[in-house]
């Protein structure tokens, strides 16, 4: 699954991995275990219920502390643009967890102020994570301006590191 899709053909699946590749290394560093659902460019499953469901099993039998998913975002019109961080109502610490990392991507301002707030959402990966859970839509491939910078690797460095920071 590719993902969403920039007017450029940039997808989401070749920013996201990068980004979560740079914020593990971030993480090894400073001590954490951390591990990634994907490695390489290929899914879970064929089937996007059980990719999610593999998902969730994952995070409980790794017994990890933290959830965290990172996507593309996209919308019709080409004006939308920065990162965005959603929290469930999965753990009461989800969104103390969301709000940290959103100030931290809020500091990132390469085409204006980031006006956008952390949101709730019932998202399945969030619902049924069984440990504090955000998830990061590290901006919108659908705006021709931010798409160009979700592909260069030096800002999805600086996008890991804001995320990294946030959950420091």
């Amino acid at each position: 699954d590719t993902g969403a899709a920039g007017p450029r053909g940039v997808t989401e699946k070749d920013i996201t991995l990068p980004v979560c590749q740079y914020l593990k290394q971030y993480l090894n560093l400073s001590g954490a275990r951390v591990l990634l659902t994907r490695q390489d460019d290929k899914e879970l499953s064929e089937d996007f219920d059980e990719d999610l469901r593999l998902r969730v099993d994952l995070i409980k039998r790794s017994r990890a502390t933290l959830f965290l998913s990172i996507h593309g975002n996209s919308f019709p019109g080409p004006s939308e643009y920065g990162a965005q961080t959603f929290f469930g109502n999965n753990h009461g610490e989800s969104k103390q967890l969301a709000c940290c990392i959103q100030a931290e991507l809020k500091k990132l301002e390469p085409l204006g102020e980031n006006y956008r707030e952390v949101q709730s959402d019932d998202f399945y990966v969030l619902r049924n994570s069984p440990v504090p859970a955000a998830l990061v839509e590290v901006g919108f491939l659908s705006n021709p301006e931010e798409e160009r910078l979700l592909a260069d690797p030096s800002y999805q460095k600086q996008l890991a590191w804001h995320i990294f920071a946030g959950l420091v």
